[in-house]
């Protein structure tokens, strides 16, 4: 091909370029007549195609991160009606531990001094009736409510601690201890306070 023919071709080209039907965007009094906004029907298909495959992208990162939003919202609401109704379920128990915790600091002997008959037994069987809510439900509770998730490890706690001092001397007499035990209970008492105000 000389060089005759090919200026031919190029100018040939170029004519047809400039012969081509532009469309503009928008139409009426509304069209868009600027050079960016009039292009040939091949150049808007290029765009068309190049905008979907955008929007189709961003649909595809949307979708997923839409997704584990809406499962992290339904695990935290689950979380939490199931801390409610374990919280419902020991409701009971608070209630019977802070009756049991009445009864032990009414009877318990004083440091000097004879005890009525009995006070000592029924400090016993008190403090060995009252229940601490097991690690398991703490955990599932600690997912609603962190508050009284840690009132009521503290409780489990301190209430295997006193129970571990009973344990340590089962058949003496509990005046000597009194001391002690009135201590544990005392700590007891607050937290159960605690624990009642925030199932309220």
């Amino acid at each position: 091909m000389d060089v005759n023919q090919t200026t031919s071709v190029a100018l040939s080209a170029l004519s047809n370029a400039k012969s081509s039907t532009e469309y503009c965007l928008l139409w009426g009094d509304w069209q868009i007549r600027e050079w960016w906004s009039c292009l040939p029907a091949s150049d808007w298909s290029s765009w068309v195609q190049a905008i979907i495959a955008g929007i189709a992208i961003l649909v595809a990162v949307a979708l997923p991160m839409l997704q584990r939003f809406i499962d992290k919202n339904d695990a935290r609401k689950n979380a939490a009606r199931n801390a409610e109704l374990t919280i419902r379920f020991h409701y009971q128990l608070f209630r019977d531990n802070d009756s049991f915790l009445s009864v032990a600091l009414k009877h318990l002997p004083p440091k000097s001094g004879n005890a009525k008959p009995g006070a000592e037994r029924e400090v016993r069987l008190s403090i060995d009736a009252l229940r601490a809510v097991d690690f398991e439900n703490i955990k599932v509770i600690a997912l609603g409510n962190p508050d009284l998730a840690d009132s009521l490890a503290d409780y489990h706690c301190a209430l295997e601690t006193l129970k571990g001092v009973l344990s340590r001397n089962p058949e003496g007499e509990l005046s000597w201890l009194a001391p002690t035990i009135l201590d544990h209970l005392s700590k007891i008492r607050v937290i159960s306070e605690k624990i009642s105000s925030l199932v309220k």
